[in-house]
C-alpha cells in the first residue's frame, strides 16, 4: 500500500541511484514487484560487458562468445526484446571472431558508448563485424583501451581501420595506451567527409597526431584530455586546428612539455581546467600496467604539489572552473602532512587575485576505497580538503566530491 502512494518517478530516482553498486539488489527488486521491473532493468542493462569472466563458485572460465550468445538469446526472445532499448554502453574484450559476429546480429538502436579492448587480438575474420559495431548510427562515443602486454605492431595495424569505420554521428573519442614510438603507423586515405569530434581523450598515448588529423575534423573540438600524452605530436595537432575552440582541457601538470605552454594563448576559448594527479599516499601502491605502459610510474609524494606548482606557472585568464581529480587511487587523510602548504597558498593567491572576477568553482574530486564508507570517514575527508584550502572554502568557491576510486 505504501508503494502505491509514492509517485512512480520517485521510485525510479531511488532505483537509478543504486547504480552501479547494488546489482544483486537490483535483480531482486526487478522480481519482487512488477512496478519496479522497468526501472530496475533500465539500470541493470544500461552497461553490458562481454568479456571472459570466471564463475564465482567453480572458477571455470566462460568464453566471451558464450556470453554474447546468451545476450542474443535474451534480447531476441519476444518476452524480453525490449531490453535492447535499455543498453547504452557496450564493453567488448574478446579475441574470438564468433563473439563479434554474434554481437553483430543485435540491432543496437540505442547504443551510445562502445568500448573495445584487446584490439591487437581481434582476428582478421572479425574485421567486418567490428566495423559494423563501430558504424552503429546511434553511437556517440568510442573508447579503445590497450593493455600493457599487447603487441604495439598489431595495435597499430588495427587502429586505423577501426577509426576510419566510425559512425558519422560520433562526437567523442577516447584512446588509452595507444603508442606509435617509431612513426610506423599506416595512414588511411583521407575521407571525403571527416567526422567532427567535440571531445578527444588521450591517456598514455604517443605519436597519434597524424592519424587523428587524417581521419577526424578537430576544428570544432571543445574538450581535450591529454594525460601522459603531451608530446610534439599533440602540439602539431593543435597547430593544425587554427583558431582553437577548446573550452575544457584535462591535463596532468607534471607533463614537462605542458609546463612550457601558455594555456591562455594556446587555448583562447578556455574556461575550465581539470588537473589529474595521484594523491599523496602514505603507502605507495602499484600503478596498473595499462596506465604505466611506456611511462615511468608516478608514485612520488610530490605529485599533488607539482600539480599546484604547474598551474601557478600559467597565465590562465577567463577560467571559471578548476577541477583537481585524483587518478584512480585511494586518498588518505594522513597524506595532508605531505602537501606543501606553500604551494597551496600560492595557488589560492592566484585564484583569488588573478581570477577573482571569473573563477566560480574550484572542485576537488577525492577517491575513496568503498562507496559505502561511513559518514565519519567521509566527513573526515571533507575536512581534510577544506582545511587544505581554507581561503577558497571561506569564499564559498571550494566544492568537494567523494568518488569510488575502484568503481
Amino acid at each position: 500500500m505504501i508503494a502505491r502512494k509514492i509517485p512512480r518517478e520517485l521510485w525510479d530516482n531511488v532505483i537509478d541511484s543504486m547504480r552501479p553498486h547494488s546489482i544483486a539488489s537490483l535483480k531482486d527488486l526487478s522480481l519482487v514487484c512488477s512496478a519496479f521491473t522497468p526501472a530496475a532493468q533500465r539500470v541493470l542493462f544500461h552497461k553490458v560487458i562481454v568479456a571472459d569472466r570466471r564463475r564465482t563458485s567453480r572458477g571455470t572460465k566462460i568464453p566471451a562468445y558464450i556470453l554474447a550468445r546468451r545476450l542474443v538469446d535474451l534480447i531476441l526472445s519476444p518476452s524480453s526484446s525490449h531490453l535492447v532499448s535499455y543498453i547504452r554502453e557496450l564493453h567488448v574484450a574478446s579475441d574470438n571472431s564468433d563473439c563479434y559476429a554474434i554481437l553483430g546480429t543485435i540491432p543496437w538502436n540505442c547504443l551510445r558508448i562502445l568500448t573495445l579492448e584487446k584490439i591487437s587480438r581481434i582476428p582478421d575474420p572479425a574485421k567486418s563485424s567490428v566495423q559494423n559495431l563501430v558504424r552503429t548510427p546511434s553511437l556517440r562515443r568510442l573508447e579503445i583501451s590497450v593493455a600493457y602486454d599487447e603487441s604495439e605492431k598489431e595495435v597499430l595495424e588495427r587502429l586505423p581501420w577501426i577509426l576510419e569505420s566510425c559512425a558519422p554521428n560520433l562526437d567523442s573519442l577516447a584512446l588509452l595506451g595507444c603508442v606509435d614510438r617509431e612513426g610506423s603507423i599506416q595512414l588511411p586515405p583521407r575521407p571525403d567527409f571527416p567526422i567532427k569530434l567535440c571531445t578527444l581523450s588521450l591517456t598514455s598515448c604517443k605519436g597519434l597526431g597524424p592519424l587523428l588529423l587524417r581521419i577526424f575534423d578537430l576544428n570544432s573540438l571543445q574538450n581535450l584530455q591529454c594525460v601522459n600524452s603531451w608530446t610534439h605530436n599533440v602540439e602539431s595537432l593543435l597547430e593544425n586546428l587554427g583558431s582553437s575552440s577548446i573550452e575544457h582541457i584535462i591535463v596532468s601538470p607534471e607533463d614537462p612539455e605542458l609546463q612550457k605552454l601558455d594555456l591562455c594563448t594556446t587555448f583562447p576559448a578556455l574556461t575550465a581546467i581539470t588537473a589529474t594527479c595521484l594523491p599523496c599516499l602514505t603507502t605507495p601502491r602499484p600503478v596498473p600496467g595499462h596506465v604505466a605502459r611506456g611511462f615511468p610510474p608516478r608514485q612520488r609524494p610530490s605529485s599533488f604539489n607539482a600539480m599546484l606548482d604547474g598551474l601557478s606557472q600559467h597565465s590562465i585568464n577567463n577560467i571559471s572552473r578548476i577541477i583537481f581529480r585524483t587518478d584512480g587511487y585511494r586518498f588518505e587523510a594522513q597524506s595532508l602532512a605531505l602537501w606543501h602548504k606553500k604551494s597551496i597558498a600560492e595557488f589560492e593567491d592566484l585564484a583569488l587575485t588573478q581570477h577573482a572576477m571569473t573563477l566560480r568553482r574550484v572542485e576537488v574530486e577525492v577517491n575513496i576505497e568503498n562507496y559505502y564508507e561511513s559518514d565519519e570517514v567521509c566527513e573526515q575527508l571533507y575536512d581534510v580538503v577544506r582545511t587544505a584550502f581554507p581561503r577558497l572554502h571561506e569564499k564559498g568557491l571550494l566544492f568537494v566530491y567523494l568518488l569510488d576510486g575502484y568503481a
